[in-house]
C-alpha cells in the first residue's frame, strides 16, 4: 500500500487573492470589523465579510463568466435560502409551504446607485442579491434591509482572515 502525502499548508484568502484578476468589493457604510470570508484557490471567487451596524453584510466577487446567467443565480440564491431556513426550523413537519419573494434593492457601488436582483423567503429577514458590473459580478447576502455602499477592497493583503474577538 503506497502511503499519501497530503499538504499541511491550507490555502489561503490572500494566496487567492494575489491570483485574482480583479479587486474584491466590501460595504463600506459603518467602518464596522471586516474579514476575509470565502473565495476559490484559483482566484475567482473571493468573499469579504463586513459587518454594518452589528448585521454581517457577505459581499461575493467573482469574474464574469456567462454560464452563470441570471436565472442560474437566482436559482442558487433560492437554495441558499432554503438550506438556511430548513436548519433553522429544527424538525420540519410536511405538509409544509415555503414562498420566495422577488426583492430587488438599490444599493451604492463605487458611488453610482445600482439594482440588485434579489429573493428572499417570506418571513425571513435573510436576502441574497446579486449585481453585474464590468467584468464582475458581485453577490451580497445579509439580513440588513439598510442601502449599503459597497466598494472596491483597499489592501487585500491586510484583510483579517477571521473576524475579530
Amino acid at each position: 500500500m503506497t502511503d499519501v502525502a497530503f499538504p499541511t499548508d491550507r490555502f489561503e484568502w490572500h494566496e487567492a487573492a494575489s491570483q485574482a484578476a480583479f479587486v474584491a468589493y466590501h460595504a463600506t457604510n459603518s467602518g464596522g470589523a471586516v474579514w476575509a470570508g470565502g473565495f476559490s484557490s484559483d482566484g475567482s471567487h473571493l468573499g469579504v465579510i463586513s459587518t454594518v451596524d452589528g448585521v454581517e453584510v457577505s459581499v461575493d466577487t467573482t469574474g464574469a463568466d456567462e454560464r452563470r446567467t441570471g436565472d442560474m443565480m437566482l436559482t442558487a440564491a433560492m437554495h441558499d435560502l432554503w438550506f438556511h431556513r430548513s436548519v433553522s426550523l429544527g424538525e420540519i413537519e410536511l405538509p409544509l409551504v415555503v414562498e420566495f419573494l422577488a426583492d430587488d434593492r438599490e444599493h451604492t457601488v463605487d458611488d453610482v446607485a445600482r439594482t440588485f436582483r434579489g429573493v428572499r423567503i417570506e418571513g425571513d429577514s435573510r436576502w441574497i442579491g446579486f449585481c453585474d458590473l464590468e467584468g464582475i459580478r458581485l453577490t451580497m447576502t445579509t439580513t440588513s434591509t439598510a442601502g449599503l455602499t459597497l466598494s472596491p477592497l483597499p489592501d487585500p493583503m491586510a484583510l483579517p482572515e477571521f473576524p475579530p474577538d
